[in-house]
């Protein structure tokens, strides 16, 4: 398994990857749809940094690091946060046949050393209350349930956060 930063030549294999992520929703409220101004930056470095997990050519998993303060303000507010501060990691996909072999905990890690690099001061990630592997997976990486939202009165959230 490789791990790399993704490029817009992976576009359509990231794509796929969320389509098949939302199609197995155990709950729609799980996963808010994609803004359209927020996926035209997918490949935006100064908005979002995606990092993939591949096997061979075959992208298998994938995290977004969303830098973008627009992105993540109510949850950074609701962790009592600045903003400004904070990058978000979010958009966290695994392959159904993949699951289980902690390739978020490895993303996750490169993903908080660039927050780090790009002087950002802590990170948050949002996630239903009742997504319990994502809760452990934040809970793995030190993370701490610092705040609660609904965001656009529709999906609720638990607010993780750590000092960077």
């Amino acid at each position: 398994m490789d791990y790399r930063y993704l490029h817009e030549s992976d576009r359509e294999q990231l794509e796929d990857l969320i389509g098949l992520v939302e199609s197995k929703l155990p709950d729609s409220t799980w996963w808010p749809p994609i803004k359209p101004e927020v996926s035209e930056h997918f490949f935006d470095k100064n908005w979002i940094r995606f990092i993939g997990c591949f096997d061979g050519e075959r992208l298998i998993a994938a995290a977004g690091l969303f830098l973008e303060p627009s992105t993540f303000a109510s949850s950074a507010e609701a962790a009592g946060l600045d903003p400004a501060s904070v990058a978000e990691i979010g958009r966290c996909m695994v392959r159904p046949s993949k699951r289980g072999s902690n390739l978020m905990i490895g993303m996750s890690k490169q993903l908080t050393d660039y927050a780090r690099a790009v002087g950002r001061e802590w990170i948050i990630a949002a996630v239903h209350p009742d997504n319990t592997a994502g809760c452990r997976s934040l809970e793995q990486l030190g993370m701490a349930e610092k705040g609660r939202v609904v965001q656009d009165g529709t999906y609720p959230r638990i607010i993780y956060a750590i000092e960077i």
